[in-house]
């Protein structure tokens, strides 16, 4: 490897990881991060049976929403950035699909709250399986996300139902 020179001084190269992994364990990390609000407002009511178990329960509806909001808009990313293929209409179209979901979501009593909001990281899931673009670790990242969330998600379906 020649070392560059720049105005007669010497500048020596750094080992830099390729940039496919830096991402990957920067997406591994917040991914993994962005768990622990799911993990702690579905464990909230283990401890409270009261209004707060409720108010967690609200929480997590309004958290899940904004998830499926971030995943339905990286479609919307890609099929801006792959603006030449021919299947972006559609990819566009169902981007704004799981910001509407939550927001229904959000509206809708507690229950089935829960319901739309999983039905939404399944819809984002299947659709992830069917395009083409990202690195392929994504698709194993975003599958053990997407179980765990659904697990707290369910897990908060059985511990409010008990509260209600």
């Amino acid at each position: 490897m020649k070392t560059p020179v720049c105005s007669g001084m010497t500048v020596r190269r750094m080992r830099v990881p390729d940039k496919g992994s830096v991402v990957r364990i920067q997406a591994n990390t917040l991914g993994f991060a962005g768990l622990i609000p799911f993990l702690a407002l579905a464990a909230l009511p283990l401890v409270f049976r009261d209004a707060i178990a409720l108010q967690a329960g609200r929480a997590l509806i309004v958290y899940g929403a904004v998830i499926i909001s971030f995943l339905g808009a990286c479609h919307w990313s890609a099929a801006v950035i792959h603006d030449n293929n021919p299947d972006v209409a559609g990819r566009m179209l169902f981007a704004v699909s799981p910001a509407l979901l939550g927001w229904l979501a959000v509206l809708v009593a507690l229950p089935l709250g829960f319901a739309l909001i999983i039905t939404g990281l399944l819809l984002t899931l299947v659709a992830d399986s069917h395009w083409p673009y990202g690195p392929a670790w994504y698709a194993t990242l975003r599958r053990r996300l997407t179980s765990i969330a659904i697990l707290c998600l369910s897990f908060a379906i059985l511990t409010t139902l008990e509260v209600i």
